[in-house]
């Protein structure tokens, strides 16, 4: 009997996990976007320092903290020269030319702002 309520608590915490939504945002969803996002410019080359609240967000999402999440969002910057969006991918494979590179990570970035702007309620 206790297996199986050990193993009905653990469904219900799981899914829970799993499903939990902010502003119809998955918790799943913001951690698949932010480390997608994370991933590329990684591999990119994008500078370590210039990931200190996107890491931050990742490791707030991850240790439940949405709260702390939020804030290093918001404490990132967006549209103009020196901001985290101020960047130009390098290409690292065959495959990619710089057209490509650029697109994904404007694609990932876009999803990501958007988000995240859903998430903390911030409709504008």
């Amino acid at each position: 009997m206790f297996r199986f309520i050990h193993s009905i608590e653990s469904f219900f915490k799981r899914y829970t996990y799993e499903h939990r939504c902010y502003h119809n945002v998955s918790h799943a969803g913001l951690l698949r976007a932010s480390h997608a996002l994370l991933k590329f410019c990684r591999d990119h080359g994008y500078s370590e320092g210039g990931l200190e609240h996107l890491t931050g967000c990742i490791a707030a999402l991850e240790s439940d903290d949405f709260k702390a999440a939020v804030k290093h969002f918001r404490e990132m910057h967006f549209g103009g020269m020196g901001r985290f969006d101020d960047w130009f991918p390098p290409v690292i494979c065959e495959h990619e030319d710089g057209n490509y590179v650029w697109s994904v990570f404007e694609a990932l970035l876009e999803r990501w702002i958007r988000l995240m702007r859903t998430a903390a309620g911030d409709l504008e």
